[in-house]
């Protein structure tokens, strides 16, 4: 099949993207790319984590610098999780491609692209994650850190211990405010090159089903 640079006339809005993928695929077609998309996220969180508490650990024994260890141990952390991670983001990407049905099967897809594209398909777009992931990880959880301080203060809680059932919910309660803030200001910032690490991948099956 040809590759095809066409693009609709106009974007699709939600309701025309729901008709669309049922229309061409039934209740399947929203479940594409649902199990790599399930083993990249089981994997990545307990490799992100992991990783941050050996590489934080790591970094406070040569810095006392607390905003410096916590945004080179999560930058080290994203790192290791971009490089072992990608292959199950390429696979699931493609598989959430409408018309792209080259691949039967998650084990099927990692065949397919060794014979086609060699190893080193498994990791397109990975520069332009870390371009995206890095300064994401690196703004992130410093920002995460300074955000519980400050909301807090906010809400009027000096410090937060779990010895009691009301400072633990505040503390679940300013975490998840916390969580939300940093998550926002570094998406604004790094949202640009994740479109573009997007259509990088997406070029690769973007193809014409006629």
């Amino acid at each position: 099949m040809a590759a095809t640079k066409t693009k609709p006339e106009k974007p699709l809005n939600f309701t025309e993207a729901t008709r669309t993928i049922h229309e061409m695929e039934g209740i399947k077609g929203y479940y594409r790319g649902m199990v790599p998309g399930v083993i990249k996220a089981s994997f990545s969180a307990g490799l992100y984590f992991g990783t941050l508490a050996v590489s934080k650990k790591a970094i406070q024994s040569v810095s006392d610098n607390e905003r410096f260890v916590n945004s080179s141990s999560s930058v080290v952390a994203r790192l290791v999780q971009c490089i072992l991670t990608n292959p199950f983001y390429v696979v699931k990407t493609r598989f959430e491609v409408i018309g792209f049905n080259e691949y039967n099967s998650v084990w099927d897809a990692c065949k397919k692209v060794v014979e086609k594209e060699g190893y080193r398909g498994f990791f397109i777009g990975l520069r332009v994650a870390f371009l995206r992931d890095l300064p994401f990880s690196g703004l992130y959880y410093p920002m995460y850190e300074e955000s519980k301080v400050l909301v807090s203060a906010a809400l009027g809680h000096k410090s937060l211990t779990e010895d009691s059932q009301n400072d633990t919910v505040s503390l679940v309660t300013i975490s998840a405010i916390s969580a939300m803030i940093a998550n926002v200001m570094s998406c604004l910032i790094t949202h640009p090159i994740d479109i573009i690490r997007t259509r990088i991948l997406f070029q690769f099956y973007n193809k014409d089903p006629t």
